[in-house]
């Protein structure tokens, strides 16, 4: 499967406990940081968490790529189906209103694993 996407992430909503793959992008690095909002459902304020930019992804990808979102916990109409309508629901209206509107995705692993990805630590991201 990789073959044809280029790359597929274990990954997840950062702020809400949902884990989902993205595919056919790379994350540009990894960020170590901490939960700071106490609307994160994902873990407790003070928590390590590893996230992703989701944005910094499809920029990087340039034009044209969208991603795939795989969700085999959810119908396909309950959730985003490229990356980059995920992105738009990640910041929507509804989301912001709530202050978990954000870019980031939590990070579980890519594959495949070369080249090794950066890692940049940073105290906090927005709404994580």
């Amino acid at each position: 499967m990789s073959a044809l996407l280029g790359s597929i992430v274990k990954s997840g909503n950062a702020n809400i406990d949902h884990a989902f793959v993205v595919g056919g992008l790379r994350p540009r690095e990894i960020i170590e940081t901490t939960i700071r909002s106490s609307r994160n459902s994902s873990g407790s304020v003070g928590e390590a968490i590893d996230v992703w930019n989701l944005r910094d992804a499809l920029t990087d990808a340039g034009a044209g790529t969208d991603g795939y979102v795989c969700d085999p916990y959810l119908d396909p109409s309950q959730i985003a189906q490229t990356a980059r309508a995920l992105l738009a629901s990640l910041n929507s209206s509804r989301r912001r209103s709530r202050h978990k509107d954000t870019d980031f995705l939590w990070y579980g692993d890519v594959f495949p694993a070369t080249p090794a990805l950066s890692r940049t630590t940073v105290a906090s991201v927005r709404n994580v």
